[in-house]
């Protein structure tokens, strides 16, 4: 199976999403001669160099995740945001074009995301403070409650798996 590993767009000044995201893609690389999948990590060009300093073995690569252009990134906001988007705006997400392009069967997503996809995939959830604490300017302010909602909202329910970082993060 060919497996495809976003990696993200953390920058390095991210803290702990940037480590957590980075040490996962470390692992991976070490371990994946001993599984029967191919990987191809898809990361941001800014840490393409990076990736591709980890993939030692013959079953992982790296390649660059082109980003969206406007357009397609406008009818994903639309999508995000309505049913009739939807069903008016048919078609495929840039991510999906990208893993039909590279053959992916499966894709793993080592930091939390929202995409329109019909390859399976893995979701990860680092947590849903936005709920807890929404009164917090970092998930209050400037429509960051509606936009972590509505990225949970699509993209979890359809992930084939969800992956929490803690045991409090699986029981929220």
């Amino acid at each position: 199976m060919r497996v495809g590993v976003v990696v993200g767009s953390q920058p390095p000044d991210a803290g702990g999403g940037f480590v957590f995201s980075w040490e996962i893609l470390r692992a991976l690389c070490e371990l994946a001669g001993e599984s029967e999948h191919d990987f191809v990590v898809l990361a941001e060009p800014s840490a393409l160099a990076y990736a591709r300093s980890l993939t030692s073995s013959p079953r992982v690569s790296a390649e660059a995740l082109p980003p969206p252009w406007l357009a397609m990134r406008a009818k994903e906001a639309l999508w995000r945001h309505s049913s009739i988007a939807r069903a008016w705006l048919p078609g495929r997400g840039w991510l999906q074009r990208h893993a039909d392009a590279q053959a992916l069967e499966f894709l793993w997503f080592l930091s939390p995301a929202s995409h329109f996809l019909e390859t399976p995939y893995a979701a990860i959830v680092w947590d849903l403070q936005h709920r807890s604490l929404p009164w917090f300017p970092e998930v209050g302010a400037h429509g960051q409650w509606e936009i972590r909602e509505a990225a949970h909202r699509m993209f979890l329910p359809r992930a084939s798996l969800v992956i929490t970082g803690t045991e409090a993060g699986a029981a929220e």
